[in-house]
């Protein structure tokens, strides 16, 4: 498990946090073909360079193995790790604003709904103090010459 953690900080850059997530997850196929991929990356890139790999010249941005540096191979996977970090980065910012546009989008929506239902709010007292007044004239003309004096009370 120390190993694992190792080999997860080296790749990453940072450790890990979630340490009760891989106690689950650590045996799924997934995350040992994984860690099996990085341990063979590992063992292969402190093994020496094979000299008659490097006499073909296999590799087409430098043919001249024999005059890289040491570290060379190293960089080179930095450098592309780097690349897709960035571009990693780039994508998550587009999607971030993509979901504040929305947001925004959301409450213009929101508060466009809240001024319909303020003016349907208005319209319902209006209206209903128009059927107040209604009521109340409707009551006061009424011909009370044909009811009871209790009922003409009333």
């Amino acid at each position: 498990l120390v190993t694992q953690m190792r080999v997860f900080q080296e790749v990453v850059g940072h450790q890990f946090n979630f340490l009760h997530c891989w106690l689950i997850l650590r045996n799924e196929r997934k995350w040992e073909d994984k860690l099996k991929g990085v341990k063979e990356e590992r063992s292969r890139s402190r093994m020496p360079a094979d000299p008659s790999a490097s006499a073909q010249g296999t590799d087409s941005e430098a043919p001249d193995s024999a005059a890289r540096p040491i570290g060379w191979d190293a960089a080179k996977k930095r450098e592309a790790i780097n690349q897709a970090q960035a571009s990693n980065v780039e994508m998550m910012l587009d999607v971030e604003a993509k979901k504040l546009a929305t947001k925004m989008e959301n409450n213009v929506l929101q508060r466009e709904e809240i001024e319909v239902q303020r003016n349907l709010l208005q319209y319902k007292m209006s209206r209903g103090s128009q059927d107040d007044q209604w009521s109340e004239e409707k009551i006061m003309s009424l011909d009370l010459t044909h009811y009871t004096p209790l009922q003409r009370q009333y």
